[in-house]
């Protein structure tokens, strides 16, 4: 029996209506016993506590105290040295001896002749060239310092890192519930065309085509599946947590933004003081500034003194082996040194200032340079954020007209001035517009990172680094 196309379609409204209405078997995720709810916040915290990179940094700020206290006890308060007990018991023969006129001879009295002693000692030794005390802590400070800025560094480029990574995870998962969802559509597609060719109004080729459209969709699912779960494992090893369970990423408002009112001006200004390698730079000036001080401390007097204060006991046999008894054997000493080096090594210390004054110059070249790199970066960062923000703009604009084109599309394909395959194409053309939407939106993310990045500090009061809003 032959069915007219036109009629054919309208028959196939009926069905259209009723494959839609279908419940999609695949909308519904399972959610396992063991599986946390990761937020940024969280997934801050959790790299905080276990990240490699971080912890290293964190350790090493945790020497400033000890070593500061080392130098203010090796470096510029007297060190103390105190023996507690020093004994000794010998005996010694002498075989020879000496005439009046020092000729050897034969000793008359060849036996051993036994002693003993007992010591203890405790001094004071301070030793003074200029300034350097002064220059001993300052120097100490500067390392202090060093250790503190490269922790906030590392702390920076954690959270830079994680955010990245977080949210190019979440643009897997969304480009995957999107694949999942064009495959229901293929579904529906394949189950209309069914009906249509049980009704003669397509081929076996469409429906072999819509049969094709199913299996591909199933590979870009597997694929787009293996995407987001390679994604997954990179931030789980940037948190650095191995017992953590499986995670699922819980849903962060995205921090897309009209960025037309970020100044550039103002943001450069900002990155001269709180970018991070312009500040590693400035620091490096200082701590070369202070070697000059330090090398040119090798003209000054040195001054050594040592005050020492002990008992010593010594007696003919044994008597005084451990002897710690008696308190008419003490004894003191006061020394003092100065001693002028200025002629010592003259060429080696005037090459040596010489060196430190040329490392200032490097250093205050280094320090231009990083000015120079991050004015490049902010300005350039913030010409990609404004173009990524106009490519979402435009990418949902283009979206809203798909959708309305889908829309209209349906309605056309309910009359019959519309065939199956030209509804199936602007399905497509939709889904599409939904990825660049997707793409956009995150591509807007990883280009404020850097912005970020390049200044130093969150642009935006409502989404930062330093976590969430």
């Amino acid at each position: 029996m032959n069915i007219p196309l036109n009629v054919g379609r309208l028959v196939a409204v009926a069905a259209v209506g009723f494959v839609t209405a279908w419940p999609r078997s695949g909308s519904a995720q399972v959610v396992l016993a063991d599986t946390v709810d990761l937020s940024l916040e969280e997934a801050y915290r959790i790299a905080g506590l276990h990240n490699p990179a971080y912890r290293r940094a964190l350790n090493d700020v945790s020497l400033n105290s000890a070593q500061t206290r080392t130098t203010w006890l090796t470096r510029v308060l007297p060190r103390l040295s105190l023996d507690v007990l020093n004994t000794n018991y010998s005996g010694r023969l002498t075989a020879q001896a000496t005439d009046f006129f020092g000729n050897p001879i034969e000793n008359p009295e060849s036996n051993y002749v036994f002693s003993s002693y007992t010591s203890q000692n405790a001094s004071l030794t301070w030793n003074i060239q200029g300034a350097s005390l002064f220059h001993n802590l300052e120097r100490q400070r500067l390392t202090n310092a060093d250790r503190a800025l490269a922790g906030e560094g590392a702390l920076w480029g954690l959270r830079s890192n994680v955010r990245r990574q977080f949210f190019s995870a979440s643009r897997e998962a969304e480009l995957l519930r999107l694949e999942r969802d064009l495959l229901q559509e293929r579904r529906v597609d394949h189950d209309l065309a069914e009906r249509l060719f049980e009704l003669a109004a397509i081929t076996r080729v469409d429906l072999l085509n819509a049969e094709l459209e199913i299996e591909q969709q199933a590979l870009n699912i597997q694929s787009q599946d293996g995407r987001y779960q390679r994604s997954l494992l990179t931030l789980r090893t940037t948190l650095g947590e191995i017992g953590l369970p499986p995670i699922r990423l819980a849903g962060e408002p995205q921090p897309v933004f009209d960025p037309s009112g970020l100044d550039a001006e103002s943001l450069v200004r900002t990155a001269m003081d709180r970018n991070l390698d312009i500040r590693q730079a400035r620091a490096a000036v200082t701590s070369a500034s202070h070697a000059v001080s330090e090398s040119r401390a090798s003209w000054w007097p040195n001054l050594s003194a040592r005050f020492d204060v002990g008992r010593f006991t010594q007696t003919r046999g044994s008597k005084a082996l451990f002897d710690l008894t008696s308190d008419d054997d003490l004894q003191s000493q006061l020394s003092l040194q100065l001693s002028i080096p200025f002629f010592n090594n003259y060429f080696q210390n005037s090459y040596d200032i010489q060196a430190a004054k040329v490392q200032v110059d490097n250093r205050s070249e280094d320090l231009r340079n990083a000015r120079l790199f991050a004015e490049e970066q902010v300005r350039g960062n913030l010409m990609t954020l404004n173009n990524q923000y106009e490519t979402y703009r435009l990418a949902q604009r283009s979206h809203d007209i798909a959708q309305e084109a889908r829309r209209l599309a349906r309605e056309e394909y309910r009359l019959g001035t519309r065939t199956f395959t030209e509804l199936r194409d602007i399905i497509e053309q939709e889904r599409n517009a939904a990825r660049q939407v997707i793409e956009a939106q995150y591509g807007f993310v990883d280009a404020l990172v850097s912005v970020e990045e390049a200044v130093g500090t969150p642009v935006n009061p409502r989404f930062s680094m330093t976590g969430g809003r």
